[in-house]
Parts: structure tokens; C-alpha cells; sequence
């Protein structure tokens, strides 16, 4: 018969007692504090399309006159 301190219930339990106090004292060194985290800053920028939609918006203009422009000479 197993001694109750061999069982996977008392060795869990004991696992959990200890990482809850912080480890047993004296086997884990404490390591250096963390580095302090620096915030990132904004992401960059992108530029708008103000050529492309300015293009785009004097060919529709164009192309829209052109047609007014027929059909009222039809």
C-alpha cells in the first residue's frame, strides 16, 4: 500500500503549496528585475492617394462631359 505522501494527490498538492509561496527559499536564485518596457511609439503613416484620386476624378470629369456633350449634340 502507498504511504499517503507518495500519492499524486498529496505530491500535486505540495507542488502548488510551494509555487504559491515562491518556490522554496534558497534553490532558486532571484534574477535580475525586468527591463522597464518602453512604449512603442505610432505606427508610421501611410500617405494618401491624393494623386491617384485626383487623376481618377478629372478623367471621370472628362469622360462625363465628353458624353453630356454628345448627347446633347445628338
Amino acid at each position: 500500500m502507498e504511504s499517503s505522501r507518495d500519492t499524486p494527490e498529496s505530491v500535486l498538492s505540495a507542488a502548488l503549496r510551494a509555487q504559491a509561496a515562491g518556490g522554496q527559499s534558497g534553490q532558486v536564485e532571484p534574477g535580475p528585475p525586468p527591463a522597464p518596457l518602453v512604449p512603442p511609439g505610432p505606427p508610421p503613416r501611410s500617405r494618401l492617394p491624393v494623386g491617384q484620386v485626383l487623376l481618377f476624378a478629372v478623367v471621370l470629369g472628362v469622360l462625363a462631359g465628353g458624353l453630356a456633350g454628345v448627347l446633347t449634340l445628338a
